[in-house]
């Protein structure tokens, strides 16, 4: 019995670049089904493998969140924190989802951050007010001697 080795061809490299902003096919394609193969063509011409590319059951097109859904969840993030420390907010100030929005959008924009965000600087004033039996508060935000916005958990004595 003969053995003769057999060259193998290196496989295709991926693409240096990413794919090109596919954002017309998506618009273009209502059906989930028909913007994945879309976006499967798209990344195959730019040099993917079709085994590869087949690999991938379903391609989600991402569109990110308007402002206005952003800030309903920073309202529920600020409420969620709060519960956590048995503290029922008030009131929270429109200057307060101003000051995440800005400071979330500049981490990043990531929702997932938002709570982390609200914890890292509300959970010591929660715990304050806790520990001094407030249980009912507002959110501010107060302006410090250096021209720095921050936020506050303060008592609601209302």
């Amino acid at each position: 019995m003969s053995l003769t080795a057999t060259p193998v061809q290196a496989p295709t490299a991926a693409p240096k670049t990413a794919p090109p902003v596919a954002a017309p096919i998506a618009a273009a394609e209502a059906d989930p089904d028909a913007r994945t193969q879309q976006f499967r063509k798209v990344f195959e011409q730019e040099g993917y493998r079709p085994e590869v590319m087949n690999r991938f059951p379903a391609i989600i097109y991402y569109q990110e969140l308007p402002p206005g859904m952003r800030a309903l969840i920073a309202v529920g993030k600020i409420q969620s924190v709060a519960r956590q420390y048995g503290i029922e907010l008030m009131e929270i100030e429109r200057p307060v989802v101003r000051h995440i929005m800005t400071v979330s959008q500049r981490a990043g924009g990531q929702v997932r951050q938002i709570e982390q965000m609200i914890e890292d600087r509300l959970g010591d004033d929660f715990s304050d007010l806790k520990s001094k039996r407030q249980l009912k508060a507002k959110i501010i935000v107060t302006t410090d001697e250096d021209g720095d916005e921050r936020l506050r958990a303060v008592a609601d004595l209302g």
